[in-house]
């Protein structure tokens, strides 16, 4: 269950209007229960500083899809860090720490992305906070910005990242890399034929290629676990086939909006990339689409204005990515529709300026 803090709820509005969207980044550990966070400044730019509302997230490895808000008490530079709450959930290797600006509405009309897709390490997320009425009429756009394609190789390649763990080299058959895609490769021994890679996961598995599994589903339906869109695997060619083979897709990355009235009249989405093309179909597997998740007291968000989309076959292909996950938390209402279609669960508790409960 990811915490939501009572005085916190839809940010306090001291960066105004959304003029600008600045994040400071960190990688980071600790251990549920405790104050102390373990961080790595990795983009002291813009940085973190006392009363920050902070966003964890657990992107990658143990966990992966587990997050929580939290306030900094003090400046966030490489270190240990006292967090005003005690953390939900315990945070190791592949965690993150991402600074969430608090506007306090207006229009945001800038084409926003995040200061880095996912590296391996760390990026991949927009995060932003609205105590007033937010209109977005730019675009937030996480984008292949999620899970990494992997490369393609001869006979063997290699799987797209996953919630698992970074990319590997396939094998053997069927392997794949938690939502991330399988590598194209031939049945034991190998024959001198072209191979797609699979697709990437998220809310839907991706397609499967030859010899091998598309990515799993990923994250739930209510996003209290949140993860990347899986990676497309890399396509391979048997010895005796000419030229290269496709380099598989990235997934989307993760989108969390916390405003009290939200108006999309822009877009916000968070596709999986296409994979490359592959001569004799050795195309590598498409991206997964990412993840989105709203949190308002009503929303109005158009039609198909908010998407999550896996990439495409590059032909017939069945190294499809598979479609993400969009979930909506409202106390009033909302309208308007998405793709995929919109998660949606009404939550009294937004209502009033001081939430009382954990989701």
């Amino acid at each position: 269950m990811a915490q939501w803090i009572d005085s916190v709820k839809f940010g306090n509005g001291s960066e105004g209007t959304p003029a600008a969207y600045n994040q400071g980044w960190g990688i980071c550990t600790g251990t549920a229960g405790s104050t102390t966070l373990t961080v790595t400044d990795v983009h002291a730019v813009w940085q973190i500083v006392a009363n920050n509302v902070v966003l964890i997230h657990q992107s990658q490895g143990t966990g992966a899809g587990q997050w929580e808000l939290n306030v900094a008490t003090g400046t966030l530079g490489t270190g240990n860090h006292t967090m005003k709450y005690p953390l939900t959930y315990t945070y190791g290797a592949g965690a993150q720490i991402v600074r969430v600006p608090q506007f306090t509405g207006g229009t945001l009309s800038a084409n926003l992305t995040p200061t880095s897709s996912w590296n391996g390490s760390w990026g991949g997320i927009v995060a932003i906070m609205s105590s007033g009425d937010l209109t977005i009429s730019g675009s937030l756009s996480v984008s292949g910005g999620g899970f990494r394609g992997g490369a393609q190789r001869q006979d063997y390649a290699y799987t797209g990242e996953g919630d698992v763990g970074a990319t590997f080299l396939v094998t053997a058959d069927y392997q794949r890399n938690g939502n991330g895609g399988s590598g194209g490769h031939h049945a034991s021994p190998p024959d001198n034929i072209a191979v797609v890679g699979s697709g990437g996961g998220n809310g839907v598995a991706g397609g499967n290629g030859y010899y091998s599994y598309g990515g799993t589903t990923s994250g739930n339906a209510g996003l209290t676990n949140m993860t990347f869109g899986g990676g497309g695997g890399g396509g391979s060619k048997g010895n005796n086939n000419g030229g290269i083979a496709g380099n598989g897709a990235n997934g989307g990355g993760a989108i969390f909006i916390f405003a009290k009235n939200l108006t999309v009249s822009g877009s916000v989405i968070t596709a999986g990339n296409i994979g490359q093309y592959g001569p004799d179909t050795s195309h590598g597997g498409s991206g997964a689409g990412g993840s989105i998740l709203v949190k308002c007291q009503s929303a109005i968000i158009g039609t198909n204005k908010v998407t999550s989309s896996g990439g495409v076959a590059v032909d017939s292909g069945a190294q499809v990515g598979g479609a993400g996950r969009i979930h909506i938390d409202y106390y009033s209402s909302y309208t308007g529709t998405t793709t995929p279609t919109i998660d949606a669960a009404q939550d009294t508790n937004l209502k009033s300026q001081v939430y009382t409960s954990m989701i």
